[in-house]
């Protein structure tokens, strides 16, 4: 039993010299550093409580996969060991970007490695960070300076006083334990996962050109935007953003639109506020015009430079050229659930169809699509009696903005029936009037029945509604609608 004692204390004993030396002592050399790992972004390749080892490395030779510890370019310059992921610069400062293996992103900045030595992970011991951690908390920190000493101090006398009770050898054991035990927590003292770190990241200087984040060409007025027409006026809009830590700042913005208009490689857009699609641009061109004979689809790019000169063209964006005026195609009407069939009552609708979507703005002054308050006119035709025969005009539809009927969408739809108001009584009643909301979607505008305000609606029979539209309003290019009459689609039925 005392031989196994013996070697007991030995092992002990040599554990203990070993972790004084590998981390106490091993890290001044300078051949490599112990960072504690105290947050999961690495996981599950280094959980947190493990120790990572790092050794030096020449910057010039950090390449994508490496695992770095770094201070990160934050205001608070906290130590971070994660893995190269890009190497945006390279050369002996690299500028480099990180992310944790356990991150779905990449770190939020970029970094210039400026010292002249890089720390890299080559291993990783699980727990021992929560050994080192322990061993430098505030209760081990009292035991070594209240206790060892007292025990250190003991052992002393009693290796004086009473030379019979322990051995040379048994005495030299406990002094070197003693000392051993008041040792490696000071030797701990100095390492720490915070500050291992010793090569330096500062934040990167403007060293990125600006970058466009949106763009779009659009037509000189209206609200629809990404098509132009042939000898139309249109400007560039762009979105435009420098980059850097911090950035130096836009300078010039340029747009090459030469494929639209002839000899415009270098257009510059000027600094503001605009909006036009609903989406706010911070540039702008200014008024241009397109070719007299232009079709397809057309391309153009647009440059970026910055204060300190650094730029780029950015290509990939295009217009649509539309030539083509629209025109009506269709319009219908809906009875909504439950309702009486004939009968205008709340919740129906009467749908207006083009060739293809109409600038809102052309429609109603500001308006961008939405729905938007309108009022619904039933118009009764009349009644009249010749020759003891009563003869009845067709009753009619008409929209109104305001006060006044809404002309961009033509004249009154005539329902072919004069007893959707009036009940083909002699003589002309009043309209029906229904507050109603009116919404863009597509190429149909759709207009929904509300609360029927005065006048009386009637059922109508079943019939093939026509409409005469006058023309007027644009399309997303600008182009005029031509006016004409069409023929409600499908079978004859009963409106609303």
């Amino acid at each position: 039993m005392d031989v196994i004692g013996r070697w007991t204390g030995r092992i002990l004993l040599g554990l203990a010299a070993a972790v004084l030396v590998v981390v106490g002592i091993g890290p001044l050399t300078g051949r490599y550093r112990l960072a504690t790992v105290l947050t999961g972004s690495m996981a599950p390749g280094m959980p947190v409580g493990s120790v990572a080892v790092l050794v030096p490395e020449d910057p010039a030779a950090v390449r994508v996969g490496d695992v770095i510890t770094f201070q990160a370019p934050t205001p608070d310059h906290r130590t971070v060991t994660h893995r190269v992921v890009e190497i945006v610069e390279s050369g002996h400062h690299p500028v480099l970007r990180t992310r944790g293996d356990a991150n779905p992103v990449d770190d939020p900045w970029t970094a210039r490695l400026t010292g002249d030595r890089a720390w890299r992970r080559v291993s990783v011991v699980p727990f021992a960070g929560t050994a080192i951690r322990a061993l430098r908390s505030s209760a081990v920190h009292r035991l070594t300076v209240r206790v060892v000493p007292v025990v250190l101090f003991t052992s002393v006398l009693l290796a004086i006083w009473w030379p019979g009770r322990l051995s040379r050898r048994q005495t030299g054991v406990v002094l070197l334990v003693v000392a051993v035990l008041a040792a490696t927590p000071a030797a701990l003292a100095a390492f720490t996962g915070t500050t291992t770190a010793t090569a330096n990241f500062a934040a990167a200087a403007d060293w990125l050109p600006p970058s466009v984040g949106s763009t779009v060409i659009a037509k000189q007025t209206g609200y629809l935007a990404g098509a132009i027409k042939q000898g139309g006026v249109y400007y560039v809009y762009a979105n435009d953003a420098d980059s850097g830590n911090p950035a130096s700042g836009v300078s010039t913005v340029t747009a090459d639109v030469s494929a639209i208009t002839t000899g415009s490689t270098a257009v510059t857009l000027t600094a503001g506020s605009y909006s036009v699609n609903g989406v706010s641009y911070g540039y702008r061109s200014g008024l241009l015009t397109a070719n007299g004979t232009l079709s397809g689809t057309k391309n153009y790019t647009i440059t970026s430079t910055d204060v300190q000169a650094h730029a780029q063209t950015q290509s990939g964006y295009s217009v649509t050229v539309d030539n083509t005026r629209p025109t009506a195609t269709d319009i219908q009407t809906t009875n909504h659930a439950g309702g009486t069939a004939g009968k205008a009552e709340t919740g129906d609708t009467l749908v207006y169809t083009f060739s293809e979507p109409l600038d809102p703005q052309s429609v109603i002054g500001g308006w961008t699509g939405a729905s938007t308050s309108v009022t619904v006119h039933l118009e009764d035709g009349g009644c009249v009696l010749n020759l003891l025969v009563q003869i009845c005009a067709d009753d009619s539809l008409e929209v109104y903005s305001g006060a006044s009927p809404l002309a961009t969408l033509g004249g009154p739809v005539d329902l072919k029936d004069p007893n959707y108001v009036g009940g083909g009584l002699i003589g002309t009643s009043a309209d029906a009037v229904f507050n109603a909301t009116m919404a863009e979607s597509g190429s149909s505008i759709t207009v929904t029945l509300g609360s029927l305000t005065s006048g009386q609606a009637d059922t109508g029979g079943s019939t093939l509604m026509t409409w005469t539209w006058s023309g007027g309003p644009y399309d997303a290019a600008g182009n005029v609608a031509t006016g004409n009459s069409i023929t409600e689609s499908g079978g004859a039925a009963k409106e609303f």
